[in-house]
């Protein structure tokens, strides 16, 4: 899922566990990557998160795990989007020329 601010500059996204423990594992290198080029194209990520979502009634927590980042679509119209993943699972494709 993803949230958005009202200005639509930055968002946040809900990720697979997997996903966070390897941008966690990589998170120092990240930031320092940042730091020392400052006009780097890769996204912002502003915060990695997990939150434990508890019900009142019983003692099950669901973990959430969610990064905070910059909108890269904010500022302009998009009129096609890829995911450059690899996946193929649960993707559409286009038929014919673009």
């Amino acid at each position: 899922m993803f949230f958005y601010t009202s200005d639509m500059k930055y968002m946040m996204k809900t990720i697979p566990e997997r996903e966070f423990e390897s941008f966690y594992y990589v998170l120092q290198n990240y930031y320092q990557h940042i730091q020392t080029n400052k006009n780097s194209l890769i996204t912002r990520f502003f915060g990695l998160h997990h939150l434990a979502i508890s019900n009142q009634e019983s003692e099950f927590q669901k973990p959430v795990y969610l990064v905070s980042m910059e909108n890269i679509f904010g500022d302009f119209n998009v009129t096609w989007r890829f995911d450059l993943k690899g996946s193929t699972a649960n993707r559409q494709t286009l038929k014919g020329k673009m």
